[in-house]
């Protein structure tokens, strides 16, 4: 299955890069991502600065190389290494039939922690988010202090997430402590909205704290009782 998954990799290595609007040294692209872009020349032995767009030539050699190092490659997590953390979720996603169910649990909790905005990811939508958290083996999804924490948890359990706007409640990740969502909702400007909502203890389905963030992944189709607090940064 291993070269299912290579495949899928240089397809998308194949892709073609596109720079930001705003900031065109910003690269999007599962393997690039910035122009002017390094290159270690093998043949002279140093590193290159070359423009993708300009230096076409080069630009082949750099998808050449990582072609090469994706089919010398023996591991899956590896092989998500290679990727760009805005894409690796999508590359999990596209292989989560092609490898097996404990490599898919702990990519996916990796993968999740790892990634600064996994609930707005623009090629997996939360709902597919959702089912590939309902898809893992929960009992080796969290470290054991998780699990025994997450059943310690009342049957009702007030979650709450902090956010720029005051509707973005239609998301796995939340949070069990205030004041991580209050710093949440200011950490990119003088205001933001702090969310609280119930959920039944059931319906939460992992507990991570890798972050020292109390988050919780739910199934924000079950939550209710959502209010909307505004908030201001805390300037100490």
């Amino acid at each position: 299955m291993l070269n299912i998954v290579k495949k899928c990799a240089k397809d998308l290595l194949h892709l073609d890069p596109t720079a930001d609007e705003e900031l065109p040294f910003i690269i999007y692209h599962p393997f690039i991502d910035s122009n002017p872009f390094y290159y270690y020349d093998t043949d002279k032995k140093h590193l290159e600065l070359f423009d993708i767009f300009k230096d076409k030539e080069k630009y082949k050699q750099v998808i050449s190389q990582r072609e090469k190092w994706i089919d010398e490659e023996k591991s899956f997590s590896k092989l998500c290494m290679m990727i760009n953390k805005p894409y690796r979720l999508f590359f999990l996603y596209l292989n989560q039939d092609n490898i097996t169910k404990d490599e898919f649990t702990k990519q996916l909790k990796q993968i999740w922690i790892d990634t600064e905005f996994p609930n707005a990811d623009k090629n997996v939508s939360v709902n597919e988010l959702l089912k590939m958290f309902h898809k893992a083996d929960i009992n080796s999804l969290m470290a054991t202090k998780e699990k025994e924490l997450l059943d310690s948890l009342p049957e009702q359990v007030k979650i709450y997430r902090g956010s720029f706007c005051d509707n973005n409640y239609n998301a796995l990740s939340w949070t069990l402590d205030y004041d991580k969502a209050h710093w949440f909702a200011t950490r990119f400007g003088e205001e933001g909205y702090v969310l609280e909502a119930m959920i039944v203890k059931t319906d939460i389905i992992a507990f991570f704290n890798d972050r020292n963030e109390d988050e919780v992944i739910v199934d924000f189709h079950k939550i209710k009782n959502i209010c909307v607090e505004k908030v201001f940064k805390i300037n100490i």
